[in-house]
This record gives structure tokens, sequence and C-alpha cells, in this order.
């Protein structure tokens, strides 16, 4: 069949978490059909890695992305539709999308991020699949409940509203929704009762790459603990603030020679936060990430908020590199405390299990051994990919689309 893809990330390098499944499922779809990928694109140096991409896209084009648009961030307060989404619109995807439908039949149209299905409503003639790594409603519900004042609780409250309403709203739109967990297939059931009532809102989980398994990465330094998160998302800010202040003093308590390197891209990010912490260190953007969690002696993710579940959990432990996190961090991999991973919810607990992984090597060896057989079972991103597939093939043999038409 030929797809009509539409991402909100330029999927390549797969360094984030959104890139990385976008890529692998992308990939993993070409060997049964043609893929006409339409994506935004933050850096101009994204257009060099095009040909990573038109290697098993029949064809990729590139908009810019326009969320620095200072009149549609103004005009987003006064809109019904939340402020994200209307900064976020694009006249030049809006081209990308007309211009392809207009020389082209598509037999399903597959968006990433479920803004991005606003842009295929005019054309409904094409069945639309969304694959959803972060449910928005549930991002800000718990922004709320974690409001430091008054004031900003009822501005995140507003959101919050906006969001659910407007997600609602383009739900309805849908043949078929994905989404990474259990938890996030309940709040897509919310926002969507019509697809819920269809049964057609899958659980397809975030993956691993099963190459990462045979690995062999530098010798495991073993008072380095490492959070591969870049700062520049709020959820990975809070979860690194929040245990360099609380978990991280008691691990030093514990283990004196322990040090805490942060990965991933801080730019722009005011890190004052962090300052006047020994032994606390920022790599900043890796092009490779996989020597730096292969050597330490665990990855954490102390994880407070946010949506979808986290990749980099998988990552590490396919690395072999133990993980302690907490349970939301870990919510919705199907992980079991201390057999494939360590789960702590206070700074006490997550500092002993830190400790306990440094001291017990026979613990560590059981941990990690678990971790990879864990990932090999359930998180391939190929069995992953053939799941979207037969959620796309139901919905396209189903004619739903026509059958509404008609």
């Amino acid at each position: 069949m030929r797809l009509l893809v539409i991402s909100q990330f330029f999927p390549y390098p797969p360094t984030n978490g959104g890139r990385m499944r976008t890529y692998h499922l992308l990939r993993g779809l070409s060997k049964w059909h043609k893929i006409h990928l339409l994506t935004f694109s933050k850096s101009p140096e994204d257009i060099d890695y095009a040909p990573e991409l038109t290697g098993f896209c029949e064809q990729v084009h590139i908009a810019p992305d326009n969320k620095g648009n200072p009149l549609a961030s103004a005009l987003g307060f006064l809109s019904p539709a939340p402020r994200s989404y209307v900064t976020s619109r694009s006249r030049d995807m809006r081209f990308l999308v007309n211009e392809q439908v207009r020389r082209y039949s598509f037999d399903a149209g597959l968006v990433f991020g479920l803004r991005n299905s606003l842009y295929l409503q005019p054309h409904k003639q094409i069945p639309l699949i969304v694959d959803n790594d972060n449910c928005d409603t549930a991002y800000m519900a718990r922004l709320v409940a974690e409001a430091p004042s008054s004031l900003i609780k009822f501005r995140r409250t507003l959101t919050w509203v906006k969001s659910r309403l407007y997600e609602s709203r383009l739900a309805s739109t849908l043949d078929a929704a994905l989404v990474v967990s259990d938890e996030d297939q309940k709040e897509m059931a919310l926002i969507a009762p019509s697809l819920q009532a269809k049964r057609a809102i899958h659980v397809a989980p975030n993956g691993a790459d099963l190459a990462l398994l045979d690995y062999r990465g530098p010798e495991v330094d073993h008072q380095l603990i490492t959070y591969p998160g870049a700062l520049t998302y709020s959820a990975n800010y809070d979860a690194a603030v929040y245990f360099c202040r609380e978990v991280f003093p008691l691990v030093k308590a514990l283990e004196p020679e322990c040090r805490f390197s942060i990965t991933g891209n801080n730019d722009g990010v005011d890190l004052s936060s962090f300052q006047g912490k020994r032994d606390v260190s920022f790599t900043g953007f890796l092009d490779d990430v996989r020597p730096a969690i292969a050597s330490s002696a665990a990855v954490v993710v102390p994880t407070r908020i946010g949506g979808g579940t986290r990749l980099k959990i998988l990552e590490a432990m396919a690395l072999g590199t133990p993980v302690v996190s907490t349970s939301f961090g870990a919510a919705g991999l199907g992980t079991a405390h201390d057999e494939n991973i360590l789960i702590a919810d206070t700074p006490r607990d997550f500092a002993y299990c830190i400790s306990r992984l440094m001291r017990d090597m026979e613990l560590r060896e059981r941990i990690t051994a678990n971790a990879r057989i864990f990932v090999a079972e359930h998180y391939g991103w190929e069995s992953i990919a053939e799941h979207l597939n037969r959620v796309i093939a139901i919905c396209c043999g189903n004619g739903v689309r026509k059958r509404a038409l008609d």
C-alpha cells in the first residue's frame, strides 16, 4: 500500500524517544509499504540526513518547524485550542499534504502525534491512524497536580481543559489509534469514546534496537551513575533537579566516591539549579550515547511527570546497564522490581538501591541478565512494527472511510 506519513520530529538521527520510535517503525513498515514521509525539521542540518531516510522511504519532504512564531504564540492565549497546538500549525505542512494527496492515491494516512491529524482531516477518503507516544492531557493533569502556586495551577488547569476538549475533537476523526501503554490506552478511551466503542485503540509499546544486545562498550566505571535525558524537555529537567537535590546527597553519604553524569542536550537551559552540586557533570548532546550508558554502574530514571514510556530504560537494559527508576518512570513497561530493574519512590530508597548495585556484583549481574532477556522477548522494534502493520491492514480492509462517505 501507499502510506502518507506525517511526523512531528525529523526522525534521524534517532537520538531521542520520538525520533527513535518514528525511525524504527517506518523502517519496519517499509518492508510492506511505499512510504511518503512529510516531516517537520527544527534544524537546516536535517536536510543532510535525508538520504538516511530515502533508503527506505519512497519520498521525504521537509517543512520547517514554526513554533517560534510570536504572533501565533500570542493568539494562542485567546484560542479555544491549546497554545502549543496553535503555535505548531504550519502552512508549509498543509501545502505539502494537499500537494501529495493531489498527485497520489493513498491507501492510508499515518500521523505521529495526535496534533498532526488536523492536516489530514480535509481528506476524508483516506483512513487515518495516529501513533500517539505521549498523551498531552495526561501530562497536563500531572502538571496541574504538581503546580507550586494557585496562579500556576489555574493556568495549567485552563490548558488541561483546552487540551482535553481539542484532543477529543481531533480523536473523533480517527479510524484507529496506537498508544504505548495500558495507562495511555485508558486515557485515550476517555478522549475518544467512539474509538473505544469499536475497539480501535491499540497498545504498541516503545521498543529497543535489539542490535544493542550485542554491543560491547568500554569498561564499567563502578563509581559512575548516569541519567540519559535532554534537559530541554521539562519532564527530564524536573527529574534531574529532583535527583540532584533530594537523592544524590544521600547517595554520596553511602558512596562518597560516586559521580553523577547527565547526558543529553542542555542548550539554552538554565543550569543554576545545579550550581554547587559536587561531582555532577553534564556531557551535553552526544552523537552516540551508548558508551556513556554501557560504562555506567547504573542508569537512574527519577521521573515524576511526563507521558508515554521511557525508551531510555529499555535502551539501558539492552546495553547491560542496571536501571533504578521511580514507579512512574517505569510505568507501562511491565518490569519487575528486584528481577530486571530496581524501583524506588523515596529519596532514601533510591539512594539505597544505587548503593546496592555498586556493592553487590551478584545482584548487578542478575538484574542485567534478566533485563536483557526481558527486552529481547518483549520489546524488539520489528514485532512492534508488525503490530502497527496489522492495524493499518484492518483499517484499510474494513473500508471504514469509504462506507462513511457512501
